[in-house]
């Protein structure tokens, strides 16, 4: 199923360019803000998985009428993959914008994330490890928690990096 998402983004101000093997959208925005339709399909354990892909490429116009006439050559084009262009909206000293312009597919990216709506409370498996969450948050350092046999009976746990679940020391 094709779900439409709403993304807010804030661009990440660039002074060099991204290494293609990393180029993602995570690493071009500052965030993504992803609303799913009222109607879209979760599964049985109220996740959402989200695939994002897309091209990164760029456009670059370099103004100069020697640049322009060099660009007009076939040949040139050929072996520079220099285009040239005109701005008729652009009149500078009397004359319209001329220069060059060159292209670039940067990368190719997909992502893939999940969207999970479940609000947890206590215990939980997640991939094989123990968490303990309050308020849907998995805590942290040693708490007393109920156990994990018996919730009747609190125990202190040591929740580390990353927040794992192991028996804590003797107090």
């Amino acid at each position: 199923e094709t779900n439409t998402m709403t993304l807010i983004c804030g661009w990440v101000d660039q002074d060099a360019a991204i290494p293609a093997e990393t180029a993602n959208p995570i690493c071009i925005l500052s965030g993504i803000k992803a609303t799913p339709r009222a109607d879209a399909k979760w599964n049985a354990d109220d996740d959402l998985e989200i695939v994002n892909n897309g091209r990164v490429s760029y456009k670059i116009y370099l103004r100069a009428n020697a640049l322009y006439s060099f660009a007009k050559d076939p040949a040139n084009q050929a072996e520079y993959a220099l285009y040239p262009f005109e701005n008729p909206d652009v009149i500078i000293g009397g004359a319209t914008e001329k220069g060059a312009s060159f292209s670039s597919e940067y990368a190719e990216f997909q992502d893939i994330f999940t969207l999970d709506k479940t609000i947890r409370q206590g215990w939980y498996e997640i991939d094989k490890k123990m968490y303990y969450f309050v308020d849907h948050v998995a805590v942290t350092g040693i708490q007393k928690v109920p156990s994990q046999k018996d919730l009747s009976v609190s125990l202190f746990y040591e929740f580390d990096d990353p927040d794992i679940s192991t028996p804590a020391p003797t107090l």
